[in-house]
């Protein structure tokens, strides 16, 4: 986020950011924050105030930049292909939906992208402290869980679906006598039952080998291996000193305190007027 957006927490999670040149300048100690934007809607007049979550504030910037892969995950559907390159292009080409998460209007909001040399672009601004509290509001990337631009798992489930779309076969004519199933009448419901399973199972295992449980289960246990898992405990947000000097306690006091509680509840404004709309950690809260 650059300088023209309202800061509305703080995440106290500095972060160093080095350019695409490998040996390029270092920005050191840069906030991660949640901002507030304000889009002004052409069609209604209407001001939205976008909510940004896990963003690195860097002030010097005049602009802000949206990584797509944090829109994704947050189930904002990114159309980033311009109209005049899509075959049929409809009102939600070259546009951004964000779904909605207010039970009250779960219309989701369409935002036309315009170009700039070749950059998809829309215009916002800085929301006034009175716009953040009364105009209604979309969140474009979460606030939990932690997003971590650098996560293997991404390209792991890349290459997962990937090998999944390979192995499909594709559509089309094929040969009915080599597909053809019969199914016998047995004198007993079980002959029948095991014989209608077994052809289930053959016509399954041509489309993909996994689609059979049998097989399914031999690759799993030929395939899992659970390692060890080494995990690092984050560091609390308020340590004991800075809990006894807020509350004016001792430091056995607060560090008891610390021990007995938690921090996951964090309530924090950078701004007087903003008093409500605290964030959470509850993973729960996540999802609708």
């Amino acid at each position: 986020m650059g300088y023209n957006v309202l800061i509305v927490f703080d995440y106290e999670t500095p972060v160093n950011v080095r350019g695409y040149l490998p040996d390029g300048p270092l920005q050191q100690g840069l906030r991660t924050v949640t901002a507030a934007l304000a889009y002004d809607d052409d069609e209604t007049g209407e001001t939205i105030i976008l909510i940004v979550h896990q963003a690195i504030y860097v002030p010097e910037m005049q602009s802000n930049l949206l990584s797509t892969m944090q829109l994704r995950l947050n189930d904002v559907q990114v159309n980033d292909c311009p109209k005049f390159l899509t075959d049929k292009p409809t009102a939600e080409s070259h546009a951004l939906i964000v779904p909605s998460t207010d039970s009250h209007n779960e219309s989701p909001l369409l935002i036309p992208l315009t170009i700039q040399g070749v950059t998809s672009t829309f215009p916002t601004r800085k929301p006034t402290p009175e716009e953040y509290e009364l105009c209604p509001r979309y969140e474009l990337t979460y606030a939990s869980p932690e997003y971590d631009p650098s996560d293997a798992r991404f390209a792991d489930q890349e290459e997962a679906a990937a090998e999944t779309v390979a192995r499909l076969l594709k559509t089309g004519d094929v040969d009915r006598a080599q597909t053809r199933r019969l199914c016998h009448v047995s004198k007993s419901l079980a002959d029948a039952r095991q014989t209608m399973e077994f052809d289930s199972e053959a016509t399954l295992t041509e489309c993909s080998e996994t689609l059979s449980d049998r097989k399914f289960i031999h690759e799993m246990k030929a395939a899992i291996n659970v390692a060890t898992v080494h995990t690092v405990k984050r560091g609390a947000a308020i340590d004991a000193q800075t809990l006894a000097r807020n509350w004016g306690i001792g430091i056995e006091t607060a560090k008891r305190t610390l021990r007995a509680t938690t921090q996951r509840g964090v309530r924090s404004v950078l701004h007087p007027t903003l008093s409500r709309r605290f964030r959470t950690n509850d993973r729960q809260l996540r999802y609708r």
